[in-house]
């Protein structure tokens, strides 16, 4: 009996401290207070040839030398250049990212897409490689792309008026920009050199 006497408070004193170290665990590597993700099924975005772009350009978010992302109120596009066509379609729409008020992040490796919706404390952001959205709290993206200029710093002023606001200089000298001959999805153009891609050939 006092060997039980002795033994009890040892081991209500191990099973206090076990609880303590499964609750410091669960605060460790829980989430952190006001971070979730909620996974969402990605709409592909709807356009037509002949439709109108509306009252500018699509706007110019990435460009390497492998793929092209750009978007508008009719969707958010990534173009691969080597086998001259869209890979990937996002309606924004749908997420309510559709209008100017939206802002949109590349990372640096053109694979991550971050869009904010106006003053929304929540953002969505997509993986291109896996098709993949979430709905998450809004932070700002750690690494974003920084290789976009001004259409200003790589053409003259007279010479703009088809082309996006943004640009992207490679290292060769070369420039790469949206171009469009008419006011059509279907004129709408990826310049880059002597090189011009139909981005919207395909249908």
């Amino acid at each position: 009996m006092l060997k039980d006497k002795k033994i009890m408070p040892g081991v209500t004193a191990v099973i206090i401290l076990i609880v303590i170290a499964a609750i410091s665990i669960s605060f460790i590597s829980g989430p952190k207070e006001g971070e979730y993700k909620i996974p969402i099924e990605p709409t592909i975005a709807e356009w037509s040839s002949d439709q109108n772009m509306g009252a500018h350009l699509p706007i110019l978010d990435y460009a390497s030398d492998n793929i092209v992302i750009f978007h508008s109120y009719f969707g958010l596009f990534v173009y691969n250049l080597d086998s001259q066509k869209l890979i990937r379609s996002l309606n924004l729409q749908s997420i309510g990212c559709a209008d100017d008020s939206c802002v949109v992040s590349v990372s640096k490796d053109g694979n991550t897409v971050q869009l904010h919706p106006g003053d929304s404390e929540s953002m969505y952001v997509y993986t291109i490689a896996k098709n993949n959205l979430v709905k998450a709290a809004y932070k700002p993206m750690e690494e974003p792309f920084d290789g976009l200029v001004s259409i200003l710093d790589v053409m003259d002023f007279d010479k703009i008026g088809n082309y996006s606001h943004n640009a992207v200089i490679f290292n060769n000298g070369e420039f790469g920009c949206l171009r469009a001959s008419e006011w059509t999805v279907s004129s709408l153009t990826y310049v880059r050199g002597e090189k011009v891609h139909e981005l919207f050939k395909q249908k």
